[in-house]
């Protein structure tokens, strides 16, 4: 049969003269045989880990280089110039297959020898150069070959798929790159870490971010900027990111094994992921014992605001305005519905208290007043509006469920029966918005939700909090010199919450008052109870024990967490044998009682716990060991047999595998984490068997893998995977069994082991120098002796000047206070309130004696700031403080005014401050201690009141320097009687103020000050006169002439210098 037409490449080419080359040319065969019998090449394969008996006799040399042999790299050379001569027609297919008419396979082969056509020649060069380019362009910029993509082959099948999308890089998108594209689509606004091998990446915007707060390296990777973090510090990191930017951060996970998908059939594909968790920086449920808190006394808390207005055809702007603060790491719901004014002071006051760090707000805008009060705080829109009908269907349906899976929320329905209709909605809101985070179950212990204000508390408003330095100094805002960490003596963090609640909302009855002070008394005088030392002396060393229930509850919690938990329940439970009644437990105190009576209460449902779990294993994290019971789980059991039979099998191969090699002292040995690998000296290698799997190479030692041996550790690989999978279970059942058992009755626990932190931090406090209990009494007075300031005696080394306090009762009920400045005045009044504040949360005061009748309200107006973001300036915010103090006070309640009207002119300042201490004495009668420089109005009010207000000044000393300017020493003490010298020259001279200006600051002043005093002793004259006259009068009755007599003694006094 004659030979086909055979082309060359050299037809293509135009002839030239070339240099004589050492390798003969010869033409390559361009045409395709059809006829040919014998097979294609078979293709090279790319990572050849197969022993052969040719690589174990190889040399030293190649064994260690890798480098192939000559021989065997010239045979692939001529392999393909064989398969270029015997298939060229592949280059014309192209152009043949598009052409119409039949195809040219079809014709009968010529016999002789004449080329093609010169069109066709070129057509099909064309189609060569083509490929040849196409090649090249998948070459990288060093030559070496990149992984072609899926849109880069000649499949049909992939090319129906359409060609793939490229990125910014110009390169393709990877399946894993398409993959995040997919993920971020699909989950906007959400900051995503995506679980990729042993690391957590970020991609694009999210690893800018990330390298800009963790401080890590984000460099370009294709199409993505990049960046990532080790698996087992995604916590850390998780903490990081949430805390500082106020995002919400996805866990991408892969929802799919390593070992089980390399076993399946899709092993070659992309790991399928999806967002298994979500997390807010108040969703994020910190460890047990982590000491990276945000604060000592807070934990995150979201806060849902809804408000409607009272009469909306007014433009007064009042609302009734409803909230819910949620605290998912502590398992606190706090709830409350009030009527707030356009100032919104009661909505300020509970923001304050709670110190949200997420506000959630209707979708449709609040009022402007509310939107502007929250406008520098975290805020976010809720997506629906729910009417009640859809809200209580919400509730409805959510506690239904819970019933139906054994949930404790029996009690769930009822309770929402009582609560106002605005509650109901945030509630069923709140629980559309944690559901998925998975945490609305923390609305199912409906139990355990308080009401912000009762009966037998106050709540203290934020301006009160601010101005006492309740929480924090006025400084840095830390806690560093409050009221707050002068008392807080607490051992644990759960005591510490509620030391702050108790401090941020006094008792107001006052049989309350005496119980907890009698538990304080009985802490101090009982130092050898048993049952006391005991107690105190646990407490000291407990977990915060609330966000270990919370943690429990909502399945987050790991083995070693939980045998931490646990072991401190057992030292509790330890403590004291069952009490049935409280009343039964040897201690005076009511609450004292309750808390034992709580705590050894807690001993049936720790060992009902104990009884299932092995505490040293879970200490371990070993969650597969974790029960006493092999039954309880038996298809955790069941994996663990399944690897016991593996285990034992491998066993078997290693005796097998000696026998092989001649080497009875052989053993498995470990390479990093790769398991039962055969390692034997290099001279001894040529005892492999064929077909062994070669693992790693060193100078002296190869490691191999037996083919049946790495099956097996397959097999294992999946039965740990199925094994670790069916323990996860296990324990989310066992932590869904002990909250559906137990969470009620741990949860009471923890709630009184805080009490009891409480009051031995109150003891400690008692145990101060000079500490007393104060005394409380229905008659209205307020009488303090020895009085020190709380925060300042605590600061300073030097001694404190004492004062004494003495209002209501025989003495009038306001008090002005006058003096120099720097003399002490603020300190003094703040003092007052301090130790009435401390009084009624239970503690001892710094004083000699104290005695007091119960205060419903402590109101305060001090300073001078403006607040632009609300668009207040400086006399704003004092009137409109001010105003909320006149409507908010009651006859029980306590003001404190600070220079009142100053933020405006002399004369209108004056009058303000003149009408407010007129209207508190005169309507509201309440305790007020009134500080002001306006001493006409101090003697005109004292003239007016004299059994209603008293005057007082801060005492000082006045004198000459050797220079002959005048010099001023303060005393600190509180004396009776007026005075008119505020001595501003001689501070501005404390202040350095240079002296040229304070010798024209004085000549003004006693300038003015002779005038003042002329118009002042002008008309304490004239005010002498008629009272005289009014006592000449004749033809008056008895009482009338007393009443003028007692005016013009009035006079007479308040005509006399006090200093």
């Amino acid at each position: 049969m004659s030979s086909p037409a055979q082309a060359s490449l050299s037809h293509y080419f135009t002839q030239s003269p070339s240099k004589p080359s050492k390798r003969p040319s010869s033409p390559i065969d361009l045409t395709l045989d059809d006829h040919s019998d014998s097979p294609p090449p078979p293709k090279k394969a790319k990572h050849a880990k197969v022993h052969t008996a040719r690589e174990s006799s190889a040399p030293d040399g190649y064994a260690s280089t890798g480098r192939k042999p000559v021989a065997k790299k010239r045979k692939q050379q001529g392999n393909f110039r064989e398969t270029l001569k015997r298939d060229n027609s592949m280059f014309l297919d192209t152009l043949e297959d598009s052409q119409p008419g039949p195809s040219r396979r079809s014709e009968p082969a010529s016999d002789d020898h004449t080329l093609p056509p010169r069109t066709q020649l070129d057509d099909g060069f064309e189609a060569f150069q083509t490929l040849v380019e196409s090649g090249t362009r998948l070459r990288g910029s060093k030559g070496k070959r990149q992984k072609s993509s899926p849109g880069d082959s000649a499949s049909p099948t992939k090319a129906a798929k359409g060609k793939q999308r490229i990125g910014p890089s110009g390169e393709t998108y990877t399946p894993l790159e398409s993959q995040v594209l997919e993920l971020k689509k699909a989950n906007p606004g959400i900051v995503l870490m995506f679980h990729v091998g042993y690391k957590y990446q970020f991609y694009g915007t999210d690893a800018t971010l990330a390298a800009n707060e963790f401080g890590i390296a984000c460099y370009p990777k294709r199409n993505f900027d990049y960046a990532s973090v080790p698996v087992h510090r995604r916590d850390i990191y998780l903490k990081k990111r949430v805390r500082n930017t106020g995002l919400k951060v996805g866990i991408v996970a892969q929802t799919e094994t390593a070992a089980l998908k390399k076993a399946g059939d899709n092993s070659n594909k992309l790991f399928d992921r999806a967002v298994t968790e979500l997390y807010t920086i108040q969703t994020f449920l910190d460890e047990l014992d982590s000491v990276d808190q945000l604060g000592p006394y807070t934990a995150p808390t979201i806060l849902f605001i809804g408000e409607k207005a009272q009469e909306p055809s007014k433009a007064d702007d009042k609302v009734t305005v409803s909230v819910i603060a949620v605290t998912a790491s502590t398992g606190e719901v706090l709830w409350d519905e009030f009527s707030d004014s356009h100032l919104r002071i009661e909505l300020e006051s509970r923001l304050a208290h709670a110190d949200p760090s997420q506000i959630l707000l209707p979708r449709e805008k609040v009022s402007a007043a509310t939107e502007k009060l929250v406008a520098q705080l975290s805020t976010e829109r809720l997506n629906v509006d729910l009417t009640y009908t859809e809200a209580y269907d919400t509730l409805t349906t959510f506690y239904t469920d819970a019933e139906q899976s054994s949930s404790p929320s029996s009690s769930g329905l009822a309770s929402i029966t009582g609560l106002p209709k605005s509650v109901v909605i945030l509630m069923a809101h709140a629980i559309q918005y944690l559901h998925p985070f998975d945490l609305s179950g923390l609305l199912l212990q409906t139990k355990f939700f308080t009401r912000y204000t009762t009966r037998s508390h106050m709540l203290l408003s934020a301006s009160t909090l601010t101005n006492l330095e309740i929480y924090a100094n006025d400084t840095d805002y830390t806690s560093t010199g409050s009221l707050l960490e002068i008392l807080d003596q607490t051992k644990t963090a759960f005591g510490a919450r509620l030391l702050r609640n108790w401090i941020g909302r006094p008792l107001v009855d006052k049989v309350a008052l005496d119980a907890r002070a009698a538990a304080v008394d009985e802490i101090l005088k009982a130092r050898s109870s048993d049952i006391l030392i005991g107690l105190r002396n646990t407490v000291e060393k407990l977990p915060d024990l609330a966000k270990g229930l919370s943690r429990i509850q909502f399945g987050k919690i790991i083995p070693k967490e939980f045998a931490r938990f646990m072991q401190s329940l057992q030292t509790l439970s330890e403590l004291y044998e069952p009490y049935e009644r409280p009343s039964f437990v040897d201690l005076k105190s009511e609450i004292l009682q309750d808390v034992v009576h709580a705590v050894s209460c807690l001993r049936a449902p720790v060992t009902d716990i104990l009884s299932e779990v092995r505490l040293d294993k879970a200490e371990k994290n070993l969650k597969h060991e974790l029960w006493k019971n092999s039954e309880t789980y038996p298809r955790l059991n069941d994996f663990s047999e399944l690897l016991a039979v593996v285990e034992f099998e491998l066993q078997e191969e290693l005796k097998q595998i000696r026998k092989e090699l001649k080497m009875p002292a052989l053993q498995w040995s470990q390479v990093r984490d790769d398991e039962y690998l055969i390692s034997i000296e290099r001279h001894l290698e040529g005892r492999i068997p064929e077909g062994w799997i070669s693992h790693s190479r060193t100078k002296y030692k190869v490691c191999y893998y037996k083919p049946s041996v790495a099956e097996k550790l397959k097999e294992r690989d999946c039965h740990l995977e199925e094994r670790q999978a069916e323990a996860d279970k296990a324990l989310q059942d066992f932590l869904s069994r002990i909250t559906n058992d137990h969470y009620e009755s741990l949860r009471h626990a923890v709630n009184k082991l805080a009490v009891a932190d409480c009051l031995f931090s109150l003891s400690r406090v008692a145990q101060r120098d000079d500490y007393v209990r104060p005394e409380f009494t229905d008659e209205d007075v307020l009488v303090i002796n020895g009085a020190r300031h709380p925060m300042i005696e605590q600061m300073h080394t030097r001694p404190y000047v004492q004062n004494d306090a003495h209002i209501g009762g025989s003495r009038p009920k306001a008090l002005v206070c006058t003096g120099p400045n720097m003399g002490g005045k603020s300190s003094a009044v703040k003092m007052v309130a301090l130790l009435c504040l401390m009084s009624q949360i239970g503690s001892y005061v710094p004083a000699s004696s104290m005695k007091l009748r119960t205060l419903d309200g402590i109101y305060t107006r001090m300073g001078a700031s403006d607040n632009l973001a609300k668009g207040k300036s400086t006399f704003m915010v004092e009137m409109t403080e001010t105003s909320d103090i006149l409507r908010s006070a009651t006859e029980r309640s306590l003001v404190i005014l600070d220079e009142l009207g100053r933020g405006t002119s002399t004369h209108d300042g004056m009058a303000i401050a003149s009408a407010v201490l007129h209207h508190l004495i005169q309507q509201t009668k309440c305790k007020t201690l009134f500080i002001t420089h306006y001493p006409l109005i101090a003697s005109e009010l004292e003239r007016l009141f004299p059994k209603g207000l008293q005057n007082s000044h801060m005492a000082y000393r006045e004198s000459t320097a050797g220079d002959g300017s005048p010099t001023i020493t303060f005393l600190y003490k509180l004396v009776p009687g007026l005075t008119t010298r505020s001595f501003g020259v001689e501070c501005a001279r404390l202040a350095r103020v240079p002296n040229g200006i304070l010798e024209k600051a004085e000549e003004v002043s006693s300038k003015t000050r002779d005038q003042v005093d002329a118009l002042v002793k002008r008309a304490q004259t004239r005010a002498t006169v008629q009272c005289l006259r009014d006592c000449l009068k004749a033809n008056q009755d008895q009482a009338v002439q007393a009443g003028h007599l007692a005016q013009l003694r009035q006079c007479c006094q308040s005509s006399r210098p006090s200093h």
